[in-house]
């Protein structure tokens, strides 16, 4: 399988036996093999855009917050990514302290991807990219001083948009999670 680590940073994503893992960042780490500024689209590899549907699976570990441009992003993922792919992404929820450090562009909340739907009323807006929404997880604490906290992972996950609403803001989890699979 053929996998991509978007902001693989210093800790690139292991992958399991007879995978080919391929870390992209912005900065050169020992795990980058892709230096290359998110921003700027299409991805390319030694001045070479990458491939149309090269990757079996793409993952977004706390990258997508720091992207300005974050549609033309997700077209470039959808066309580097194989039909039905699927694109992990786990990034910080709009309530969480996380959310607000300085170098982050933007929020994210547990509807954040239904415009990618074709069901959804504004998929017009999304530019022909079309992902369908797997997975989606409220993750109430990713520290491990707090993790007494996921005792209420499955109620706030049984009621997203109710806790969303109505206590994120009295009770705010960390991390957002999604599985996005790959339409063309």
């Amino acid at each position: 399988m053929k996998i991509l680590d978007l902001g693989c940073g210093t800790n690139k994503y292991k992958g399991k036996k007879g995978d080919k893992v391929i870390g992209l960042d912005k900065f050169k780490t020992p795990q980058t093999d892709i230096v290359w500024d998110l921003e700027k689209t299409p991805l390319k590899h030694n001045k070479k855009k990458i491939k149309n549907n090269y990757f079996d699976m793409t993952i977004a570990n706390h990258t997508l917050e720091h992207i300005r441009n974050l549609e033309e992003l997700m077209k470039e993922l959808h066309r580097i990514t194989k039909p039905s792919g699927i694109i992990k992404i786990r990034l910080p929820f709009w309530a969480s302290f996380q959310a607000f450090d300085i170098d982050h562009e933007r929020f994210f909340n547990y509807c954040s991807f239904e415009l990618y739907e074709k069901k959804d009323r504004f998929h017009h807006m999304a530019n022909n990219v079309e992902f369908k929404i797997l997975k989606r997880q409220l993750i109430m604490s990713n520290n491990s001083k707090t993790n007494f906290l996921n005792v209420f992972n499955p109620l706030i996950n049984r009621f997203p948009k109710i806790y969303q609403r109505f206590f994120a803001t009295l009770l705010p989890c960390d991390e957002l999670y999604f599985e996005l699979k790959v339409i063309k």
